[in-house]
Order: C-alpha cells, then structure tokens, then sequence
C-alpha cells in the first residue's frame, strides 16, 4: 500500500481478548512491522441520534449516497436542523434569497 495516500475503513470487532483484527486482504497488502493509524469509532447510535429517531440503516445508506466515513455522517445527523431556531439566520439565509 501506498504509505502516503492510503487510507481503508473498515468494520470489525473487538475479540474477547480486546485485539482487534485486520481483513485478511490488508494482512497481505502490509508488511509486518508497518506503522498505520487506527481511529477507534463505536458503531453505537447517540442518545441525540435516536431522539430523532435515526436507524442504523439509514446512517449506512447515507455513507453509501454520500460517499463518506461513519464519523461525518453522524456529524451531519447531529447538526441538521441546527439553525432552524437561529432569527438572525434565517434573516441572512431570507435575503441571499431573495437576491
């Protein structure tokens, strides 16, 4: 693998040993010794997230349309709606339509 470019997500679990194990395609495509970075990101819906009621499915769906990590789809989720409560925006957004 390109040391440089390349970055691979994928979903795995933790064993009862709390190790945590690579797809036997990037095992190969490593060699042993090499240092990668590891983000550690739970696969477990927020309490915010089911408070407006978002499935596991559609978060997945969304990484899918989106083409995008887990960690920025939920970032999405949790910010949509944000500035609905927001006059002074809602003023700023009103002219820039306007125009």
């Amino acid at each position: 693998m390109n040391e440089h470019r390349s970055a691979v997500e994928f979903d795995t679990t933790i064993d009862e040993h709390g190790a945590i194990h690579l797809p036997e395609i990037l095992q190969s495509a490593l060699n042993k010794g090499t240092k990668v970075s590891v983000r550690v990101i739970s696969n477990v819906i927020s309490k915010e997230l089911k408070s407006k009621r978002v499935l596991e499915s559609e978060i997945e769906q969304l990484m899918s349309l989106q083409l995008e990590n887990r960690e920025q789809v939920v970032k999405f989720l949790l910010t949509e709606g944000s500035l609905v409560g927001n006059k002074s925006f809602l003023k700023r957004a009103k002219s820039l339509l306007e125009k």
